[in-house]
């Protein structure tokens, strides 16, 4: 039985969102686990490290071996390693012997393999779905981002407390599982030959280095990961101290509400990149809400509000989504396929090393530098002092200030290079393969895969083809309907999850006689969240399959167009991200009560300036991915940022 092309990405991308959730509900109940057995926030800065550098270090090689190797066995070679190596730490807990050095290993190995799979993936993705439709498909690979961003905390802290971390880390290996068996389910083909492509072959070696040699020969596609290695080393340092610039002026749960506001919007932003598509064109966008970032991280340092921390986080993680979308719908349309996995290695490896710069010299010039400027008689409390402030934590917001107009400027001098703003009109697409999988024959069917296909181009083409004007012209009349509908959609999906928790929590407490306590709100909004998510999964599903973009703005399709995979599961996150939170952390040893007078959990944050006062005082950061999965840091392969 013939599957229709875009039935295949669905079907590989719906694998690798369950694997990335259940990925980061290890690595949030892994960060508690090892501070509760160590108390020592330099362990975990290891883990972390482990977690970026062994990938960023073997990406070009990486990028080599994905174009030489069929798309598929890539990510099949991917999932597996990484799976195994999951499958290890359940063994090693399991029989009591789980050491530090055990996680550092596994961990590096998860990174090397996730440096294989993330090029595999993106370039997997202009060989399953028209070029019409690539910002619509990455839009689908930023949510699956931001729904392992806002369910690990939820569901993690839940799950650790009840079932404990070796059952955690098991469900891991069985979404793994799950990944594995939909890239056994289809068959994607092999990227067509080129000419840069017979250019670059040679050894390993030779290969790794021609995604190098690739950019430089094209100074616009060159400048893309440039800019990006800039705006990452500034969100680096964003990174690490947003959590002392909210605990300078609120408390833990408050910062848990900013984590979720923030979570909330990059959804929202997938959501809206999945409908729309981007811009027409996508080196304007790309620049454009960089710029609207970069806006974002200087309005949240500009004074010492949660309610503008807030609005700050959703701004910045409703553009980051859509930036990173149209990024990498570019580089799918202008690089040649069978050299894309390269490219996508190259961009990785100067996000990666980028990134870390940033963490590394956050803590020195916030401690050494800005926070003494603006403290009561400093430097600058009479002059900048005066508008955004002085006191604890004002210097890190003149620092978020800085990196925000220094991200701007990026922005700006991007926009000036002439070479990088008119990309689309002087490099022209790459041919779209004319072997593309209209349909793949799943494992045991009868019949040669692609049998009955319907040619790329086609107008009466299913699936993704169907998503597209039957001309193949991008009709701007239906953008804002279906964008109103977006609205709807969130509101009606919102409501309905709302009444689901409400439902749950009453059974729970009522019918079963749980305890009126945060722990059984929390179970109630776990399973809501879960009902929530499968429901709005499947109605999305079924929006692709049946309905047209043209016909989105017709009778009963507000709520499909609009809610997107896992908004509802979002909505009931963030209205628990603040609330009550089973405790999973212990004092370090050494650590002190409040002292008189002094609100509850605000030991810890005293200096607002040091590394990190949440993680100091034993609360990881829930928004920080699972150690070593595999997804790079970087642009092209996700989300730049993780924890802010």
């Amino acid at each position: 039985m013939a599957v229709p092309r875009w039935r295949v990405f669905l079907t590989i991308w719906a694998g690798q969102l369950v694997s990335l959730v259940g990925s980061s509900l290890t690595g949030f109940a892994l960060g508690v686990w090892v501070y509760q057995k160590t108390g020592s926030v330099t362990r975990l800065a290891v883990i972390l490290l482990c977690t970026i550098l062994p990938g960023v270090l073997v990406s070009p090689v990486a990028g080599g071996l994905v174009d030489r190797w069929n798309r598929r066995s890539s990510m099949l070679v991917a999932n597996v390693g990484a799976g195994l190596c999951t499958l290890a730490i359940v063994v090693l807990l399991g029989a009591g012997g789980l050491e530090l050095w055990h996680i550092y290993l596994l961990v590096a190995a998860i990174s090397v393999f996730g440096a294989v799979l993330v090029p595999a993936f993106l370039a997997a993705i202009p060989l399953l779905v028209e070029q019409e439709q690539l910002g619509r498909a990455n839009g689908l690979g930023q949510l699956s981002q931001a729904a392992g961003r806002i369910l690990a905390p939820v569901l993690g802290g839940v799950l650790l407390v009840t079932i404990g971390i070796q059952a955690i880390v098991a469900i891991d290996c069985a979404t793994y599982g799950v990944a594995i068996t939909t890239l056994l389910l289809v068959r994607v083909p092999t990227a067509p030959p080129s000419e840069a492509g017979e250019e670059g072959r040679g050894t390993v070696w030779h290969e790794a280095a021609y995604g190098w040699r690739y950019l430089v020969a094209r100074p616009g596609l060159l400048a893309l990961p440039i800019m990006f290695g800039v705006s990452n080393f500034l969100i680096g340092i964003v990174e690490v101290l947003v959590t002392p610039l909210v605990l300078a002026i609120a408390s833990p749960p408050v910062l848990g509400a900013v984590l979720s506001v923030g979570g909330l919007g990059m959804v929202v932003g997938s959501v809206v990149m999945s409908v729309w598509g981007g811009p027409r064109r996508l080196a304007a966008g790309t620049i454009g809400f960089l710029a609207g970032e970069g806006l974002c991280i200087l309005l949240g340092g500009l004074r010492p509000s949660v309610l503008l921390l807030g609005a700050a986080a959703f701004g910045f993680f409703f553009c980051l989504p859509i930036a990173n979308g149209c990024t990498q719908a570019l580089l799918q349309r202008k690089v040649d396929a069978d050299v894309l996995g390269r490219v996508f290695a190259v961009d990785g490896v100067m996000a990666g090393f980028a990134m870390p710069l940033g963490y590394l010299i956050a803590g020195p010039l916030a401690d050494r530098v800005f926070e003494p400027l603006l403290v009561q008689g400093g430097p600058l409390a009479g002059s900048v002092g005066a508008v955004l402030g002085v006191g604890p934590g004002r210097g890190i917001g003149l620092l978020f200030v800085l990196a925000g107009l220094l991200c701007i400027l990026t922005a700006a001098a991007a926009w000036s290079y002439p070479r990088l703003r008119l990309i689309e009109r002087e490099l022209p697409d790459v041919a779209e393969p004319r072997e593309r999988v209209a349909a793949a024959a799943p494992t045991g069917a009868s019949g040669p895969a692609g049998a009955g296909d319907v040619a790329a181009g086609d107008g009466a083409a299913s699936g993704w083809a169907s998503l597209a004007p039957a001309d193949g012209a991008r009709d701007r009349g239906w953008v804002r309907s279906p964008l109103v509908r977006l609205l709807v959609g969130l509101v009606g999906v919102g409501a309905g999850a709302t009444l689901a928790q409400v439902l749950v929590r009453a059974a729970l407490r009522g019918g079963l006689g749980v305890p009126q306590n945060g722990a059984a709100d929390q179970v109630g909004t776990a399973a809501a969240t879960a009902l929530a998510a499968v429901l709005l999964f499947w109605l999305f599903v079924r929006r692709l399959e049946r309905r047209r973009v043209t016909e989105l703005a017709g009778p009963g399709a507000a709520a499909e167009a609009g809610a997107g995979v896992l908004v509802g599961a979002v909505l009931m996150a963030a209205t628990v991200g603040g609330g009550h939170r089973p405790s999973l952390s212990r004092r370090p040893a050494g650590g002190r009560p409040p002292a008189a007078g002094e609100p509850a959990g605000s030991a810890g944050r005293r200096a607002s300036g040091r590394w990190c006062a949440g993680r100091r005082a034993g609360r990881p950061d829930p928004g920080r991915p699972w150690p070593g999965h595999p997804r790079r840091a970087g642009r092209s392969g996700g989300p730049r940022t993780a924890g802010c």
